[in-house]
């Protein structure tokens, strides 16, 4: 996947995912939101190891998102995401670092939606993803740096066919 693609994707989540939000309002599982934000709050790092901020970006799909009642919203949603999804999964198993800091802003979404603050929650989903885009890119950028090894002896260095 190509930087430029990666951008290009994470603009149309920026238009789609705030706007599904708010239409998905009152078909929010609220009860589900509460009961993640509850395990969050009680899980201790040291037993049972951090948050992973891929299963919360499923929550936050599955429980709001995926609810708005516009189903071809949510269709273009979901096929827009599983190219991100992959390309993340990827670059984690490439040995590069996971997002941390998403943890704490998936939960702070959490949060605004559990309060039924939907409109702040559509605003501050368009701003996580902006920053989530960036570091994605980022992430991307450290693997096209890493070139193919150079051979240092010149027996090793194949030949062009004669």
């Amino acid at each position: 996947m190509t930087a430029e693609s990666v951008r290009e994707r994470f603009q149309v989540r920026q238009l789609l995912e705030p706007e599904a939000l708010r239409l998905a309002g009152d078909r929010i599982d609220l009860e589900k939101i509460a009961q993640l934000l509850e395990r969050e709050r009680v899980r201790d790092p040291a037993t049972h190891g951090a948050a992973d901020w891929m299963q919360l970006e499923r929550d936050l799909m599955e429980f709001c998102i995926f609810r708005a009642p516009n189903q071809h919203l949510v269709d273009l949603i979901r096929h827009n995401l599983m190219p991100l999804a992959a390309a993340s999964r990827a670059l984690t198993r490439l040995g590069l670092p996971e997002d941390e800091i998403a943890v704490s802003e998936y939960l702070m979404l959490f949060e605004l939606i559990a309060a039924r603050a939907i409109d702040a929650a559509a605003i501050y989903l368009c701003n996580h993803l902006t920053a989530l885009a960036e570091k994605n890119l980022a992430r991307l950028k450290i693997v096209a740096v890493i070139g193919e090894a150079q051979i240092g002896v010149s027996y090793l260095i194949p030949r062009e066919p004669d």
